[in-house]
């Protein structure tokens, strides 16, 4: 028994100063989010939430919402058509329909999306992204019972910089970036603007016309001008403009089969 009690002794002795070290030397990331509409630190915003900063978005390859649900524990988004059903915990709306509201609300720069079709669309130059679990109607209002998702644009800087970036992969997959901002008055005005392509041929092949199901035709800009007139006000002016072609397997069944005379989407 002396000879066991000493071995547990040396054991306390030589674990118990590294265990204190690495707890001594961990740190935790600090992001300031806006969930409660002002800003805070996320370890210390009463709320159920998960937030991604504009790293984690950059190096995940987040640009839709379809892609959220992977970086969100308890988010589900499934998409059929232009519509869109999307459950946070099992709250949602089962309706398909590109018209109807879903059950997670859509928040973009704080301006919500009412259709649930605005939620299929492509995002870029992302700042971060909040997904907070609800019921949220005691800020959010209405539409978000299961919860909402905020997604918050980089904002227009002083000091010059640009970025770019250009993506090749099979199925003739081309997607190319460009973005930046600048000052156009010395802290007064600043601009910023990005543009996106992408673009891919489809891996499905309708052997009796010949053509690709499932391609992709992308086209994407969004620009923004920041106005600091004072120390104490700040106007953000935004604008976007997209153009999707997606010929998903969905829409290709419902075309005309040529020769026939028949629509399958009628029957069937």
């Amino acid at each position: 028994m002396k000879h066991q009690m000493k071995g547990i002794v040396i054991a306390g002795l030589t674990f118990g100063p590294v265990a204190f070290s690495m707890a001594a030397t961990s740190q935790i990331e600090e992001i300031v989010v806006t969930a409660q509409k002002r800003e805070s630190n996320l370890q210390e915003t009463p709320i159920a939430m998960t937030a991604l900063t504009a790293d984690m978005i950059e190096d995940r390859g987040v640009e839709a919402f379809r892609q959220i649900q992977f970086q969100v524990p308890n988010l589900v988004f499934n998409s059929l058509g232009g519509s869109t059903n999307v459950y946070l915990r099992g709250v949602g709306t089962d309706i398909n329909d590109s018209l109807a509201e879903s059950g997670v609300a859509l928040y973009i720069d704080g301006v919500y999306q009412g259709q649930t079709g605005d939620q299929s669309a492509i995002y870029n130059d992302l700042d971060r992204i909040e997904v907070l679990r609800g019921p949220q109607g005691t800020l959010y209002g209405r539409n978000s019972t299961g919860g909402n998702v905020n997604l918050y644009s980089k904002k227009p800087m002083f000091d010059p910089s640009y970025n770019a970036s250009l993506m090749a992969g099979d199925y003739g997959r081309i997607k190319a970036t460009v973005g930046g901002t600048t000052g156009l008055v010395d802290d007064l005005a600043a601009i910023r603007a990005s543009f996106v392509v992408d673009q891919s041929d489809g891996y499905l092949h309708n052997p009796f016309d010949g053509k690709n199901i499932s391609e992709r035709d992308l086209w994407s800009g969004a620009a923004s001008l920041l106005l600091t007139p004072s120390e104490d006000l700040e106007i953000i002016l935004r604008g976007n403009y997209s153009e999707r072609n997606d010929d998903t397997p969905r829409w290709a069944y419902i075309e005309v089969v040529p020769g026939s005379g028949l629509n399958p989407f009628l029957f069937g």
